[in-house]
């Protein structure tokens, strides 16, 4: 029997389809970004993140998740500032196949809402 050339005839080495499972992707070395993260490991968003990233619920794992009012609109005016906010945010995932099933309007706290992916 011949021997296997570990070369193909142009002198480039043969890869196996094994090769490329072990290979790490380039997707796996990428870094999550803070909102990613916080959406991975605690359920919960800002509205700002979203204003920012648009499609960062779009693989979400998760089915239920908290959406919760910028930290600075909480700051300067609880209600009037979050409530815009939260029902802007509400209508553009409402859109995306996401309903909200409970609602967190404290002036004290963080104001947000539960989402629920359909």
């Amino acid at each position: 029997m011949w021997p296997v050339s570990l070369f193909s005839p142009h002198g480039s080495p043969k890869r196996s389809p094994l090769d490329a499972a072990r290979r790490p992707r380039q997707t796996d070395r990428v870094t999550p970004t803070p909102a990613r993260r916080r959406l991975l490991e605690e359920r919960h968003v800002y509205t700002r993140d979203l204003d920012r990233d648009p499609a960062l619920l779009d693989d979400c794992p998760h089915r239920y998740i908290f959406v919760i009012a910028t930290q600075r609109i909480l700051k300067l005016a609880p209600l009037s500032g979050a409530l815009p906010a939260l029902l802007a945010t509400v209508e553009s995932l409402e859109a995306k196949g996401w309903e909200p099933v409970a609602w967190s309007l404290e002036s004290q706290s963080d104001s947000g809402v539960v989402m629920r992916r359909r």
